[in-house]
């Protein structure tokens, strides 16, 4: 991730993402500053509403990534208008809320398989 005046760039490359730079995303937008990125199966649509606090385009089309950054660099009011959307995106991301998540989701997967186990546990008895 290279800083280049009021913003960043995250240079592609590969059409796989590591996990370093699928995490990219979302550390970009932590300052407030509107993402283009690729459209990855996972990571960038989580974070980027497409037109709001970023963009998000093709996998591998160079061309519609440069376009992108390029109108972000010659929109100086629109880009500074999706820097401040793209921090109250970030918010969701903080890592008190995400463990709290992750903790929800364990529970209902452990109460899920209770029930399911109680329930094969009768179907045995009949």
């Amino acid at each position: 991730m290279e800083r280049h005046g009021r913003g960043y760039a995250v240079p592609p490359h590969a059409h796989q993402p590591s996990v370093p730079a699928a995490r990219a995303g979302a550390r970009t937008v932590s300052p407030g500053l509107p993402v283009v990125s690729y459209g990855y199966k996972y990571g960038p649509r989580d974070v980027i509403q497409d037109g709001r606090n970023g963009f998000v385009v093709p996998n591998g089309d160079v061309e519609a990534l440069a376009e992108r950054v390029s109108w972000l660099l010659s929109h100086p009011v629109r880009r500074r208008i999706m820097g401040v959307r793209a921090r109250f995106a970030q918010l969701r991301f903080r890592p008190r809320l995400v463990r709290r998540r992750w903790l929800e989701l364990l529970d209902r997967i452990e109460q899920q398989a209770k029930v399911e186990t109680h329930r094969g546990s009768q179907a045995r008895e009949r």
